[in-house]
């Protein structure tokens, strides 16, 4: 079979919709579906790096990387946890991309693994200074996305940060307007959110959010 692609960000959605297609059918990924996402995530790498150096995470900070994939961004994350109390805990659905991530970060030791839902996984609450959610809320069951980020908001410190970087594309996303009514509902702060074309101009809601009040 022959596929011809007019443009690159032709070659990339190609990409992005085939693992996607897959990934709807099956829970854990075929060695088909690995294969593209390693590609996938391999050519946007810059885009990765570009976007954790925006964070400006800190030495001794503790992170949660929620849906860490095959920890492809996620190197680039705990490579900044370079403090003695720093630590960072992984926290995927699938025990295939849990698997891929725990080789790719091998030689970290301030590293966990969490597989399961985050609802009812033995967690810390009011433990982590940041939680990032990157490409995938969207992915999550409408019905289930409130209960999801309500439990990681729990996970922060007061004053803790959420990160999240969401397409808004109506074939492959989750509405702008959905994503602010659900931070509004979990009671989150917001610091700062744009909405843009990136990641091979695809519309993309961006957008930082602070845990107020008292821990519990």
């Amino acid at each position: 079979m022959i596929f011809i692609f007019c443009t690159q960000r032709d070659f990339f959605l190609y990409l992005k919709n085939y693992t996607k297609m897959i990934v709807m059918v099956i829970k854990e990924p075929n060695r088909i579906t690995i294969f593209f996402t390693k590609l996938r995530q391999t050519l946007f790498r810059p885009y990765y790096k570009r976007y954790v150096k925006s964070l400006k995470i800190k030495a001794n900070e503790k992170v949660i990387d929620f849906g860490s994939n095959t920890g492809y961004m996620t190197r680039y994350i705990v490579e900044k946890l370079v403090g003695r109390e720093a630590h960072l805990t992984c926290v995927d659905i699938s025990e295939t991309w849990i698997a891929i991530s725990k080789q790719h970060l091998k030689d970290f030791e301030n590293v966990d693994y969490q597989v399961g839902d985050i609802t009812k996984l033995n967690i810390s609450d009011n433990f982590y200074d940041r939680v990032i959610v990157h490409f995938v809320l969207h992915e999550i069951s409408p019905s289930k996305r409130k209960d999801i980020l309500q439990t990681l908001v729990a996970k922060l410190k007061t004053g803790g940060r959420l990160y999240l970087r969401e397409p808004t594309v109506s074939w492959h996303g989750i509405a702008k307007t959905e994503i602010q009514k659900l931070v509004q509902q979990v009671n989150l702060n917001v610091i700062q959110t744009t909405h843009g074309l990136s990641r091979l101009v695809v519309p993309t809601f961006t957008g930082i959010f602070k845990k107020e009040g008292k821990n519990e």
